[in-house]
């Protein structure tokens, strides 16, 4: 069993409630089954091991965002590696798209109804921007900058940027 607090409808400006989490079993074997994948689980906890392993670090500078220590960024490269690998196999082509747009892109797209609340915007030079949580704006741009026949399709577009959700 387990017990934290939460905010109501997680908002801080709520009341604090008390949350608990029970797990029940119809039978002692069913109880020792989930002990042991808990106990396997542990294991694998990827907290432990990244510290362990000096794979990243967490600080709260960038909160929720991993600081990649050499070897973390070894692995993650080595992942990189084989993505790119299997993308070419189906036919993927790679880009690379700006990170922050004019929130016009967003209007345009239909996103802005529904994700601005959730994106981070910045006000510079009276113009309205927005750092990219999502690709598929830039790469509809990367698409429509020029004519195109339907024999260019599908047109399978990979996109390793960074993506910035205020959620």
């Amino acid at each position: 069993m387990q017990n934290s607090s939460a905010y109501f409808l997680g908002d801080q400006s709520n009341d604090s409630l008390q949350r608990i989490r029970g797990v029940a079993f119809p039978d002692k074997n069913g109880m020792k089954e989930h002990l042991k994948f808990l106990e396997e689980a542990e294991k694998r906890n990827h907290q432990k091991i990244g510290k362990e392993q000096e794979l990243f670090f967490f600080d709260d500078v960038s909160p929720g965002c991993p600081f990649l220590l050499p070897n973390g960024t070894k692995i993650f490269n080595a992942l990189q590696k084989l993505l790119r690998s299997e993308y070419r196999k189906r036919g993927y082509q790679e880009v690379q798209t700006p990170n922050m747009y004019d929130v016009s892109i967003w209007k345009t797209s239909g996103h802005w109804a529904h994700y601005s609340d959730d994106m981070f915007k910045l006000d510079v030079e009276k113009r309205e921007w927005a750092l990219k949580p999502m690709n598929c704006p830039g790469h509809f741009m990367l698409f429509g900058h020029r004519e195109r026949s339907y024999r260019e399709l599908p047109l399978r577009i990979a996109d390793f940027g960074v993506l910035h959700r205020n959620e």
